[in-house]
């Protein structure tokens, strides 16, 4: 792997092993599925070299500096956004991030271990995670302690011995949560949508005057 950095080629990521190493992770507890608190998690390396994971990845952090603008307006979303990448993206970093005392999880797992149940049909289906970066799932307080909640009950199972419930009651709460992504970004749209209509509203009864003084000479056009 040392080799494929220094040549600044792309680095592929087929397995949680692979990522685990690569991320500074702990060791796993489950071959297809990683979960961890960020402050657990060492760095993102490499820097500057591009990655293709072939893996889905959920980031949930703090929202030191995730402010949300919509239209022209801004919004306080400081208390936490969630970032969905699927199995193929290529990612690349220009800087270290420091975890060390951060709240949030770095989920990942193996398109095999949901491909079984009906949440392997679904999650190809989910927007979100095509989304770009700056389409991040930004939560207010309300929403980050439920993520919280679904999160803390998904790494308890995880941090179990594993048997022939494990991977079920896992992949039941991985469908919660993803559940609850889906309803929260119909709130951040429907948000923007609101912002975007009432910021045009205003631009149409500022201009209104100008069209009124267009109207009564019929000779000059503003709009």
């Amino acid at each position: 792997m040392t080799e494929i950095m220094e040549s600044n080629e792309i680095i592929k990521i087929n397995t949680i092993e692979e990522y685990t190493e690569l991320f500074g992770c702990p060791a796993t507890n489950h071959p297809l599925i990683s979960i961890n608190h960020l402050t657990d998690v060492k760095e993102f390396i490499p820097i500057g070299n591009p990655v293709q994971l072939n893996l889905y990845t959920i980031t949930i952090k703090d929202g030191s500096t995730c402010n949300a603008k919509y239209g022209w307006r801004d919004y306080d979303f400081k208390k936490g956004a969630i970032s969905f990448f699927a199995p193929g993206q290529i990612h690349s970093w220009n800087e270290k991030t420091e975890n060390s005392g951060r709240w949030g999880w770095l989920l990942t797992f193996h398109p095999d271990f949901v491909r079984k149940y009906p949440l392997g049909m679904k999650i190809g289906k989910l927007k979100f995670f095509s989304y770009e970066t700056n389409e991040a799932l930004h939560m207010s307080e309300a929403e980050r302690l439920i993520i919280e909640g679904v999160m803390e009950n998904m790494e308890n199972e995880y941090q179990r011995n594993i048997d022939e419930h494990t991977q079920d009651i896992i992949v039941s709460q991985l469908d919660v949560l993803l559940n609850y992504s889906e309803r929260f970004y119909t709130r951040q749209f429907r948000t923007r949508n609101s912002v975007e209509s009432d910021v045009l509203t205003r631009f149409h009864l500022c201009t209104a005057p100008c069209r009124a003084y267009r109207g009564s000479n019929g000779r000059h056009d503003y709009t």
